[in-house]
């Protein structure tokens, strides 16, 4: 079967699993297949704080050196991510581990990140004056909808095509190949079958 075969195959199964609310497992399937990326997920991760969980889902798909809507992407997690850091006090590990990739695209992120972290009083930045949770994490995770939608990386993976998908579907769609998989799910179906009415 050609690559393209395999990912309709693969886009089949994730939507059924989302459909049947497998979702860990959608998550997982589309995390090591790459084939669509749920931009509401992500979102919804950045929404609730689970920025690591945003990270990791975010790193299957694409790394800050991609491009510079990547980078953007990445880099707004992570802002987000040590300006919360900023107010319980563990700020300074997030900039020593996760900032230091932003070393050779921008320096200056680094060095920002660094003296934002070394502050006696952080909340006397501009950007923390008013800071609150919760907006702040409902308009980062805007932004990066908007700048995922427009990055090439993701072009072709925020949607399912415009099918009617069901398991039934892709088993019929197997049934009627003339390839090995199609003769297999054949022979099960008419043991199945077979076994059923007994």
């Amino acid at each position: 079967m050609d690559s393209s075969s395999n990912d309709l195959g693969l886009l089949l199964i994730s939507h059924y699993l989302q459909e049947r609310g497998f979702h860990e497992t959608a998550r997982t399937l589309e995390r090591e297949s790459r084939v669509i990326f749920n931009l509401d997920y992500f979102a919804s991760q950045i929404r609730e704080g689970l920025f690591d969980t945003a990270e990791e889902y975010l790193s299957a798909f694409t790394k800050a050196s991609d491009n510079w809507m990547s980078a953007r992407v990445i880099y707004l997690v992570k802002q987000l991510k040590l300006i919360e850091a900023l107010y319980e006090t563990y700020a300074q590990s997030i900039v020593e581990r996760e900032f230091t990739q932003f070393e050779t695209i921008n320096p200056r992120i680094t060095d920002e990140a660094i003296k934002l972290v070394e502050m006696r009083n952080p909340r006397s930045h501009p950007m923390l004056q008013n800071f609150h949770r919760q907006s702040m994490r409902m308009r980062v995770a805007e932004e990066v909808k908007g700048i995922i939608r427009t990055n090439p990386i993701f072009r072709g993976k925020l949607e399912y095509p415009t099918f009617q998908v069901t398991l039934q579907r892709l088993i019929n769609m197997a049934d009627i190949t003339n390839g090995p998989n199609g003769r297999v799910i054949s022979l099960f179906n008419n043991r199945y079958n077979s076994i059923g009415r007994n």
